[in-house]
């Protein structure tokens, strides 16, 4: 049987059903493959979804049109923009489950390019598969191939602490993620948020705010008339007090960010205050409780 996956890893590392030790029970394999092995599938309405022991996620592409030609550049930027949403979605709704679960206290989300992630495909029994170019995805994959658990853990040292995600998680995750698929336009602001947190991780604040604003009209769109100043006004009562403000402030310093304010002065405060807010609002209108961790991951800046 013929098929093409387009897959990830998680940043920080995670194992499904059990701990990986390199022993196996019942049979003599290779570390690579009960690496390799499938112990999470969900099917949606037209992809299913698959996870291995090793915390590889991969998307099953069906249709002709998940797979353009070499040659057509335009159609295949549009198929890795249509799926990147998708995995940056799903991403942030893992690491929100991951967190409330207290599976990994270091289980961050970080908004995933073309480069930290890869295609892979299956064509008369032989695999395929594309190099992660982000070294930090990279290490994962790298540490599958391994000949054997020791030499895993010097590619990945992290593989041997072994957070391990419960099944009934993952059924969390890809329910609420079959949710966001089936709301018109609700995956992109879902990946946008999901942007605002990776750029708040790096320090860039102007940035994740901006990308906080993206999700946040588009969760009021539709909610009343005129500029989005009028919306949030005629939304009042229904927001309630603290929503209400902390739109107005997250607006404010939009507005800020984008018209050179010269009083421009963005604290870490300021766009944690955005994604918080943009939280609240999906909460609000979809009844979808995010709560993944975020953390600031910049280097000292000396020697």
């Amino acid at each position: 049987m013929n098929k093409s996956y387009i897959a990830f890893y998680p940043l920080e590392s995670c194992t499904v059903k059990y701990k990986i030790n390199g022993r196996c029970s019942d049979r003599e394999i290779t570390f690579t493959e009960q690496m390799s092995e499938i112990i999470y599938n969900y099917k949606f309405n037209s992809f299913e979804l698959e996870m291995f022991r090793d915390g590889r996620i991969m998307f099953e592409l069906r249709h002709s049109n998940d797979m353009p030609e070499m040659l057509d550049i335009d159609r295949n930027i549009i198929c890795w923009n249509e799926w990147l949403l998708k995995l940056n979605a799903f991403y942030l709704i893992l690491a929100s489950e991951i967190n409330q679960c207290n599976v990994n206290p270091f289980f961050s989300v970080s908004a995933l390019t073309s480069r930290d992630v890869f295609l892979m495909s299956i064509r008369d029994g032989k695999v395929r598969e594309g190099i992660i170019d982000n070294p930090s995805f990279r290490k994962h994959q790298y540490a599958r191939i391994s000949s054997n658990y020791l030499e895993a853990i010097k590619a990945n040292p992290k593989i041997s602490m072994g957070y391990v995600v419960g099944i009934d998680v993952l059924n969390k995750v890809s329910q609420c993620f079959e949710i966001i698929l089936s709301i018109s336009g609700l995956t992109k602001t879902i990946a946008f948020l999901t942007k605002s947190i990776g750029e708040y991780e790096l320090g860039q604040f102007d940035t994740s705010i901006l990308f906080s604003w993206f999700c946040i009209e588009r969760l009021l769109k539709g909610k009343g008339k005129g500029n989005i100043f009028n919306v949030i006004k005629s939304q009042k009562e229904d927001l309630g007090d603290e929503l209400y403000e902390s739109l107005n402030k997250v607006r404010l310093n939009r507005n800020k960010i984008v018209h050179h304010d010269d009083r421009l002065d963005i604290k870490q405060n300021d766009a944690m205050l955005a994604i918080i807010t943009a939280i609240n609002l999906v909460d609000k209108y979809h009844c979808i409780k995010l709560k993944p961790r975020i953390s600031i991951n910049v280097k000292g800046f000396c020697l």
